[in-house]
């Protein structure tokens, strides 16, 4: 994995995306926070981290700490989909407050991690989430 994203980079790819969809025998499942970890360790040793944005779309961020987390692994951006998905299915099955559509919960929850995001960099005295980043 590593390897391949120094190639890209190489290729002049500037956004990379790590995700954990589409796994099977092929593909080895592997926690998200240590694929990031490891992608944007190996491209600071290689001198080519900020050649590339790292994008983590991931089914294991399902709350505000896990995508902090990963923010602080060096994700640059963090697509939970799995906590997108799970609003979807809600209003399918009526759970969500009356009248309210799907896509107006996924803005709520965007908002809500952001807010907590903020709330996390505000108690360490971080001012801005490129600061918080691969920060670890």
């Amino acid at each position: 994995m590593c390897a391949e994203a120094s190639e890209l980079v190489e290729r002049g790819v500037n956004i990379l995306i790590l995700s954990d969809r589409n796994l099977g025998p092929d593909r080895v499942p592997m926690p998200s926070l240590l694929a990031t970890a490891a992608v944007h360790h190996h491209l600071v040793r290689a001198g080519t981290r900020l050649q590339s944005g790292l994008v983590v779309e991931t089914g294991q961020a399902k709350e505000i700490h896990h995508v902090a987390c990963l923010i602080g692994y060096g994700a640059s951006a963090v697509n939970p989909y799995v906590m997108f998905e799970s609003l979807y299915a809600l209003h399918r099955e009526g759970r969500l407050p009356e009248g309210m559509a799907p896509d107006d919960a996924v803005a709520r929850v965007i908002k809500a991690v952001g807010k907590g995001l903020l709330k996390i960099l505000s108690k360490m005295g971080i001012s801005s989430i490129r600061s918080y980043t691969g920060a670890q």
